[in-house]
């Protein structure tokens, strides 16, 4: 089956990135309305052990979304896209010197290596 031959995808779905919002907000609410009816009503001697894993369960899965929305996965988030424009900046200076050295610049040589990169004047002194 060639590509344009392919049955489109459907478009009235949800985008996925609303989905996991929604489900997360519902969770909370849940977990909140659950452990406001745990003060109010007392458990039977019989189902403690099972609610207590169950709280324990969903107190986890929360710890998890409050995580991913405010904590270390939201940080490495914004960290990776800081790093990523470090490196395109960082690539855009070394095109930049090795222009300059392949044009013959007065006073300006390149030297490139995997490792770093130097620029010197006809001083000697390196920039």
């Amino acid at each position: 089956m060639t590509p344009d031959a392919r049955p489109e995808r459907r478009t009235s779905d949800i985008p996925l990135g609303d989905t996991s919002r929604i489900l997360a907000i519902m969770y909370t609410i849940g977990f909140m309305g659950m452990a406001a009816a745990l003060l109010l009503i007392d458990v039977p001697k019989d189902n403690q052990q099972i609610i207590t894993s169950l709280v324990s369960i969903m107190a986890t899965v929360q710890v998890g979304i409050v995580g991913y929305y405010f904590g270390s996965s939201k940080n490495a988030e914004v960290s990776q896209k800081a790093g990523i424009v470090a490196r395109d900046r960082a690539e855009g200076s070394l095109h930049e010197i090795a222009a300059k050295a392949a044009d013959g610049s007065p006073g300006t040589a390149a030297v490139i290596t995997t490792t770093k990169t130097e620029v010197a004047t006809a001083k000697g002194k390196k920039k």
